[in-house]
């Protein structure tokens, strides 16, 4: 567990490994090594930059000698958060890096409180293998078992996800004005239905959202949004799906 948050001189949002952390980090893997023991790395701050959408104060400011710490003993997997988007990227050195090459892969969870409410659940199966995916909390199971007669919670699934595509279409809204109930209407939903997706780390049908009429909307009447920019940066962070990884066996020291 690293503890990636600013607090000297002052609390930051921003993220940074203090250089008795690294040293400390080195001494352990060092130590993992020479045992034939694996090291699975979390900190609350991201070490790969993965959003398109969010580009400062995610990523931790030294992640560069921090990624080269983790090359160097080739630890196959990072965890963090932070950005709140579920997200899994490995590390390229340059572009046109064959995938089969070694390269630190770095999960990021999404918020547990965001729907569809899910954790990460990481395995490591008999074969040797990991493998990691993503689970909702079953609150309607919960419910039931309970006694519970909240038809919310009973059908905690369809009602979560139609409170946050009202909250969110509801935010859209009041920003966007003036352009009629059905404009309005269809520039908020589509805005909603990619954002949810984003969170989620699904993967987004980026023909379909753009042949749609709300997209078409956005950029018939406010192309040069920084709202209609958040959406392709969406779309373009999310053409596969990242609530799925498997890391074949691997032997510590093996690339």
């Amino acid at each position: 567990m690293l503890d990636s948050c600013q607090y000297e001189p002052e609390n930051l949002v921003e993220g940074r490994l203090k250089e008795e952390t690294i040293a400390w980090a080195w001494e352990q893997l060092e130590k993992a090594r020479e045992n034939g023991i694996y090291v699975l790395p979390v900190a609350h701050h991201n070490l790969l930059a993965q959003s398109r959408m969010y580009t400062t104060q995610c990523v931790m400011e030294n992640n560069q000698e921090v990624i080269g710490l983790m090359q160097y003993y080739e630890v196959p997997l990072f965890v963090s958060g932070h950005l709140h988007v579920q997200r899994i990227r490995k590390y390229k050195s340059e572009p046109g890096v064959p995938d089969g090459d070694y390269g630190i892969q770095e999960i990021i969870t999404d918020a547990l409180s965001i729907p569809p409410c899910q954790y990460g659940r990481l395995v490591w199966e008999e074969d040797g293998s990991l493998s990691y995916e993503t689970q909702a909390v079953d609150v309607s199971a919960w419910a039931k078992r309970t006694g519970r007669d909240s038809w919310e919670l009973l059908d905690f699934e369809e009602w979560s996800y139609r409170y946050l595509q009202s909250l969110i279409s509801s935010q859209i809204r009041g920003i966007i004005r003036n352009l009629g109930e059905d404009v309005e209407a269809s520039m908020s939903a589509v805005y909603a239905a990619v954002y949810m997706d984003y969170y989620a780390g699904r993967e987004i049908d980026a023909k379909g959202v753009r042949n749609s009429r709300g997209y078409r909307f956005w950029q018939r009447n406010m192309p040069d949004s920084y709202l209609l920019r958040e959406l392709d940066a969406m779309i373009a962070d999310s053409d596969r799906d990242n609530n799925y990884f498997l890391l074949p066996e691997l032997t510590p020291g093996d690339k």
